[in-house]
Order: C-alpha cells, then sequence, then structure tokens
C-alpha cells in the first residue's frame, strides 16, 4: 500500500518524497512563468513609453529571476 492509501504490486509504488519533490518543481515553475509574465508586462509598458532605463531594469531583474529560478530547480531536482 502506497503513502496515498492505494495498492500496488510491491516495488512499483510511487515514492511518496518523489511526489513532494514533482508537487515542489510544479510550485515553483508555476510561480516563475507568473513572475517572469508580469515583470515583461512591465517592459511592454516601459517600451511603449520608450523608457529605456526601465525596460534596462526589468531586463536585469528578468535575468535575476532566472538565475534565482535555475539555483532553486538545480537544489529541488538535487543531482538527477
Amino acid at each position: 500500500q502506497a503513502y496515498d492509501g492505494s495498492w500496488y504490486v510491491k516495488g512499483y509504488a510511487p515514492d511518496f518524497s518523489e511526489q513532494i519533490k514533482q508537487d515542489k518543481i510544479a510550485e515553483l515553475d508555476a510561480q516563475y512563468q507568473a513572475d517572469k509574465a508580469q515583470l515583461m508586462q512591465y517592459y511592454f509598458e516601459f517600451s511603449i513609453n520608450d523608457n529605456v532605463e526601465g525596460m534596462n531594469s526589468i531586463k536585469q531583474e528578468l535575468a535575476d529571476l532566472t538565475k534565482q529560478y535555475d539555483v532553486d530547480l538545480a537544489e529541488l531536482k538535487g543531482g538527477e
């Protein structure tokens, strides 16, 4: 019997820790996509107003966001 109460042939039950890891990765992906979309909206607004300084700031924030996402994802995956 697996952690979720379902029955499986011995050795084929899903791993609880693997499911938690996959759930956390899915949450991380969703948050990254939402944050990225918000920054892209700001970038678009700055570009309409020809605000080069604002656009450059958003580019840096996007780069930082992506770098942090890559670090967090590698930590969650842990050596796969």
